[in-house]
C-alpha cells in the first residue's frame, strides 16, 4: 500500500505537475527531502510515527516517500498557487486537509502508528506549518531554514526528546 500511495503521488505529478519548470521547484524539492530525512535522523531512536508493512522495513518507506512523494507534491503545489491572499489560505488548508485525510486514512487502517504521544493533532498542525514555510523556500529559503531550526527546536523540547538518543 506504501508503494502504490508514493505511485499514485508520482503518477499525479507526471500529469499535472510542472515539469517544464523543474529547475525552479528543485531547490525547494530538496528542501522537503532533506528535512523530512533530518528529522528521521534525529528522532532514529524515537520515532514519532512508524510505518508499517509486511515487506518493507520502515525506514524503507521513509526514504522512497521522501524521493517520491515530496518532490511530487511540489510540482503539484507550488506552480497552482494562487496570487490573492484569500485563495492563498484556502489552497494551503486544501493541502494541509489532504496530507492529513491520507494519514488518518493509512493510520486506520493500521500502516502508520504513532508514538512518543504523536498523534493526527500534531500531523495537522505540521502541516499547517509546513506548507506555507515550503512556498517561503522559494523566495526566501534562509528565512524557511531559520523557521525549520526553530521548529526541530520545539518539536525536541515538546516531545522530550533524550539527547542521548540522537544518532
Amino acid at each position: 500500500m506504501h508503494i502504490l500511495h508514493c505511485f499514485i503521488w508520482v503518477a499525479a505529478a507526471y500529469k499535472w505537475g510542472d515539469w517544464r519548470n523543474f529547475q525552479k521547484y528543485y531547490p525547494t524539492m530538496l528542501f522537503f527531502v532533506l528535512g523530512n530525512l533530518t528529522h528521521a535522523v534525529i528522532f532514529y531512536n524515537f520515532p514519532q510515527w512508524f510505518y508499517v508493512s509486511s515487506f518493507l522495513p520502515h525506514n524503507l518507506i521513509n526514504i522512497i516517500a521522501a524521493f517520491t512523494i515530496f518532490p511530487s507534491t511540489i510540482l503539484l503545489f507550488s506552480p497552482y498557487f494562487p496570487e490573492k491572499l484569500s485563495n492563498k489560505v484556502l489552497y494551503i488548508l486544501k493541502w494541509v486537509t489532504l496530507y492529513t485525510l491520507v494519514e488518518l486514512f493509512f493510520y486506520s487502517i493500521g500502516l502508520v502508528i504513532y508514538l512518543h504521544k504523536w498523534n493526527i493533532f500534531w500531523s495537522t498542525l505540521h502541516n499547517l506549518y509546513q506548507f506555507p514555510i515550503l512556498k517561503l523556500h522559494e523566495t526566501k529559503p534562509l528565512l524557511a531554514w531559520s523557521f525549520c531550526a526553530v521548529i526541530f527546536a520545539v518539536i525536541i523540547l515538546i516531545f522530550k526528546l533524550p539527547l542521548s538518543s540522537i544518532k
